[in-house]
């Protein structure tokens, strides 16, 4: 992904990295889900988050893919 250069923009300078992020739930006695965006981009026409998954493992085959 680092060098594909259609992939470029999400490691733009006008992007965040480790943003940490808490959201209100709207249940009593709940806490906030709380967490980290990999990478936030906020730009003219949306707000893009990506968020990697380098810790899980993929499918060995390519059927259990979802």
């Amino acid at each position: 992904m680092l060098g594909d250069p259609a992939l470029g923009w999400v490691f733009a300078e006008n992007t965040l990295g480790e943003v940490a992020v808490s959201i209100p739930m709207d249940v009593p006695g709940v806490p906030p889900m709380q967490g980290r965006i990999d990478r936030l981009a906020v730009r003219s026409e949306d707000i893009v988050i990506v968020d990697f998954k380098t810790d899980s493992r993929p499918p060995e085959r390519e059927e259990d893919v979802p």
